[in-house]
């Protein structure tokens, strides 16, 4: 397992939005960081209040908004139009083409997890989604947010990916058997994996190895999955 420190991801701030770009995005570019497999983006974003993106264009890619404080703003040229809250999550397959906006028009900052994954094809029709869920799903337990459409995610989507998300309770332990290729961020909190220590905004990133979590402190913690 490797660690991957906060100090070691891309950050940028363009006043209204501050970003943390775990893969090569916009203005960061590196040749040997592009991607975990189909996993092609993951930012973790603080939108200020009254700020967002207008609405721009997406195509061929698979889309999930994971919202972890504050509210986001969805509207597209498909007639959606959604705030969602914590506790939800947004899915939006761009297929052959949509434009699309997010917005926090909340009187707070919102923070959020935007995921981007490469399709098993090209061209779907685009949809959008967005869900609820009870958060006792991610009590001190790994809560299965993605999968693929076959799977047993809340979020179905066109790529073998799966995403699961937990809040865990200090000295909590918690493992994860070997098996697909792993990447894992620490939203919040600190925690020890496989000894090594992690806190707020770090990462780590495994090849089909056994997990192991020991929480320190109140963590938050999202998993990637991936086969490639």
């Amino acid at each position: 397992m490797k660690k991957i420190k906060k100090e070691e991801i891309y950050h940028d701030n363009y006043e209204w939005l501050d970003t943390y770009h775990h893969f090569s995005f916009a203005n960061y570019y590196d040749p040997n960081n592009m991607n975990f497999g189909d996993i092609r983006v993951i930012n973790d974003d603080i939108f200020k209040a009254g700020n967002g993106f207008k609405s721009h264009p997406h195509k061929n890619m698979e889309i999930i908004t994971y919202l972890i404080s504050g509210e986001i703003s969805h509207g597209d040229d498909m007639k959606n139009l959604k705030t969602i809250k914590p506790n939800e999550v947004q899915y939006m397959s761009a297929g052959t083409g949509v434009f699309h906006s997010e917005y926090n028009h909340g009187s707070e900052d919102s923070r959020l997890l935007q995921i981007w994954i490469n399709p098993d094809k090209k061209n779907y029709e685009p949809v959008y989604m967005d869900y609820k869920y009870d958060p006792k799903e991610k009590n001190n337990q790994f809560f299965h947010l993605v999968s693929k459409k076959s799977g047993k995610g809340l979020v179905k989507i066109n790529q073998d990916v799966d995403i699961f998300v937990g809040e865990f309770d200090k000295d909590t332990y918690y493992e994860i058997p070997s098996g697909k290729k792993i990447y894992g961020l620490v939203i919040d909190g600190k925690v020890n994996i496989n000894n090594e220590t992690l806190e707020t905004r770090d990462a780590f990133k495994g090849e089909e190895e056994e997990v192991l979590f020991k929480i320190e402190k109140k963590s938050h913690i999202m998993i990637l999955q991936t086969n490639k």
